[in-house]
Formats: structure tokens, C-alpha cells, sequence
């Protein structure tokens, strides 16, 4: 009787190792400049997680399931293509970044089991190292770019489409208690997160953003078998009004920034040059010879392969078509699809909707060694493992 009642108490108590990984989701915001002239302190601090699970746990195999299977092949035919690349230096020197990547995910995704007390705990980890992105910004603003806001600090500007992914997890997290929980404070969150956006200039994410409210209201909806006429038409009507509200919303914008969203301005310029730099690549492609349509150019190749103007694809399927070919797209289309499985399967919609987010980020970004999607990709490893160990145990899998 003892026995159990210590294991129980084992079972729901934050251990050291979510703690180490909570304090690196939380310090996601520090990925975006370098410090002490050692690059990002995130290098420094992934190593706890790590540490935590081999030197304080001594875990050291990992468990086989989908996702770690899919994402262990989807590495190794990234150091494939390296051995057969046009330039082995730059596909050698980009890859140690994604291997150091993998054994994050791999460690601290798939050789630890975690509770659901823990599991809860990384989430809020996630939505304040999201939050803590956006303070930073504001805090360390630079209007330099046409505007744009974006975050400044030593002289290391951040990307402002990359900036906007680091808050998905936030919006999810803030959107959920508006929905499901009816907590009418949670727009403020949301709205400023809207706005920071639209202050960034990045139509991607608002892209996104768009995406990840429509998937997060439609699945509360039909979770809490409310998804009825009435309010579809209740829906319609929110539309209706954040329509008539988004040029009063634009017009608080510096004019520059604000006519990026305009009509107009996305007629005449599009995708701002980057269906020229997909066009010319796929047309690359296709007059390739058949082992590099198969088997592509190597990793880190693009900007090579690109002469247009020696770019990354802006798309990362386009990105692994050329460096992978066929194979490689195929294994990174296998890789998304069990994760987006996987998240769905959890009927959680904090990792569905964060997911959704950069799979639609992933349209207009080269996204290879992006923090946030790493991370959405170990909770959900995390998330799987521990509903899979609660049904063989005979409990529920049902969300958190």
C-alpha cells in the first residue's frame, strides 16, 4: 500500500527534468540574438533537459513508436543527401545545426515519460516563452525596416515572420479559454496578438493566425457538440464584424505597414518576389536529370541551385524538393502528415492549432531549424507517449 502511494506521488510531481525543459521553452526568445559573443544561450540551455534525462534519470533508450521512427529516417536522409551534395562543405557545416536539433527532440521527446501535472506545466512554459517574445520586442523595438516592428538587441535584427511563431502556442492557449471557457478578458490576448502581428508587417502569420483561429473554433465546437446552425451563423456575424473593423485597425499602422495588408498593394505585389524564386526552382527541377529529381541536390543546397538570386525557396516543400528530390519530399510529406496525425489523435487543440499554424507558415518560410516547430514536435511526442502508456495501463486517452 505504501509502495503505491509513493509511485502515485512520483507520478504527479514535476521532476527536474520538465523543469529544465520547461526553463528552455520558456527561454525560447533568447534563440532570436547572440550572447557573450557564444551565439544563441539557447545552445547552453538545452543542455539541461538533456543532462537532467542521462545524468540525473539515467535514461538512455529511446522508445520506437511513428513519430520518433519517421523523424529519426526524415534526419538520416537529410546526412544522405549530404554525401552526394554539389557542395559537401555546405551541406557538412549547415547539418550539424538539425543533428544537434535531433538529439533534442529524440532526448528529451522520446527517452522520458511525462506526467500529465508536467505535461501541463510545459504548455503554460510554452505560452509564457511566447508572451516573453512579445514584451522582449516591444521592449527592444526597431522600426527600421519600412516600420515594420521587429526585435533589435547587439546589433542581432530578428526576422519579423519568424518573431510571429514563437506567440502560437500563446494564441492556441489564450483562444481556447475564450471559446470553450467563455473568458471574455482572453481578448485581450488575442487581439494583441492580432495586432502585434499586423505591427510586424508579416502577412504569413496573419495568414496563420487566420488558419489557427478557423481549425481551433470549428474543433471546440464540434468537441463540445455545439456546432449547430445557430452557431455557424453566430460565426458569420463575428466575420461580418472584423471585417468592417480591419481598415479602422489598419489605419492605427504606419502607413507603409499598413498598405503591405492592403488590397491593392497584395495585387501588385503578390508574394512580394517569392512565386518567382518557386517558379524558377520548380522549373529547375523539372529539367533536372533523374537522379536529381529522385534524390535532389544535398542539404543546404538551395541557395546554390537558386541562380535567380541565390535565395532559400521561401517554402519549405519547395526547399526539400530540391534538396532531397522525390525521396526527400516524400519523407518530409510522411514526417508532417504522422505529427499532424498525432496532434489530432490527442484532441487536444494546443497542439492542433499550434501545429496547423506552421504547417501553414511552412508555405511561405524556409523553416529548417526553426525552435517553435521543434518544439511543437516534441510535445507532441509527449502528449502521445503519455496517452499510449495510459491505455495500456487501462486509462482514458482522452486530452488533458
Amino acid at each position: 500500500m505504501l509502495k503505491n502511494q509513493l509511485v502515485e506521488k512520483e507520478r504527479v510531481k514535476i521532476s527536474i527534468v520538465a523543469i529544465c525543459l520547461g526553463i528552455y521553452f520558456m527561454m525560447m526568445p533568447f534563440d532570436s540574438f547572440s550572447m557573450f559573443g557564444m551565439g544563441s544561450l539557447l545552445r547552453i540551455i538545452v543542455l539541461l533537459p538533456i543532462g537532467a534525462i542521462i545524468g540525473i534519470k539515467l535514461r538512455s533508450s529511446v522508445q520506437l513508436n511513428p513519430l520518433t521512427v519517421v523523424f529519426l529516417l526524415y534526419c538520416l536522409s537529410l546526412v544522405v543527401t549530404s554525401f552526394y551534395s554539389i557542395n559537401q562543405s555546405i551541406s557538412f557545416q549547415n547539418l550539424k545545426r538539425i543533428l544537434l536539433n535531433m538529439v533534442v527532440i529524440v532526448c528529451v521527446g522520446g527517452m522520458y515519460d511525462y506526467n500529465e501535472k508536467e505535461i501541463e506545466f510545459l504548455k503554460k512554459c510554452l505560452v509564457i516563452g511566447g508572451m516573453a517574445t512579445l514584451f522582449l520586442t516591444l521592449y527592444f523595438a526597431d522600426f527600421s525596416a519600412g516600420g515594420r516592428l521587429t526585435l533589435s538587441i547587439n546589433g542581432d535584427t530578428q526576422d519579423q515572420n519568424y518573431l510571429n511563431g514563437y506567440l502560437f502556442f500563446a494564441y492556441v492557449y489564450f483562444l481556447e479559454k475564450l471559446v470553450e471557457k467563455k473568458k471574455r478578458i482572453m481578448l485581450l490576448p488575442v487581439g494583441g496578438i492580432l495586432f502585434f502581428t499586423l505591427m510586424t508587417g508579416s502577412r504569413g502569420a496573419l495568414l496563420a493566425l487566420i488558419g489557427i483561429s478557423a481549425v481551433s473554433i470549428f474543433f471546440l465546437l464540434w468537441k463540445n457538440h455545439i456546432l449547430n446552425l445557430s452557431t455557424i451563423m453566430l460565426a458569420a456575424v463575428v466575420l461580418f464584424f472584423l471585417v468592417l473593423l480591419y481598415e479602422p485597425t489598419l489605419s492605427l499602422l504606419p502607413e507603409t505597414v499598413a498598405e503591405r495588408f492592403s488590397l491593392d498593394y497584395i495585387v501588385e505585389n503578390g508574394s512580394t518576389g517569392r512565386s518567382a524564386i518557386w517558379k524558377y526552382l520548380l522549373n529547375r527541377y523539372i529539367n533536372s536529370n533523374i537522379f536529381r529529381m529522385l534524390f535532389g541536390y544535398g542539404y543546404s543546397t538551395v541557395v546554390l541551385v537558386n541562380e535567380y538570386n541565390h535565395l532559400v525557396a521561401h517554402n519549405l516543400w519547395i526547399d526539400h524538393l530540391i534538396m532531397g528530390g522525390l525521396f526527400g519530399e516524400l519523407i518530409f510529406l510522411s514526417m508532417q502528415f504522422t505529427f499532424l496525425k498525432a496532434a489530432w489523435k490527442s484532441k487536444d487543440i494546443f497542439f492542433i492549432g499550434s501545429y496547423i499554424g506552421y504547417l501553414i507558415m511552412m508555405m511561405t518560410l524556409s523553416l529548417l531549424s526553426y525552435k517553435p516547430i521543434w518544439n511543437c514536435m516534441i510535445m507532441i511526442m509527449i502528449i502521445t507517449r503519455y496517452q499510449r502508456n495510459n491505455l495500456e495501463m487501462g486509462g482514458s486517452s482522452s486530452e488533458l
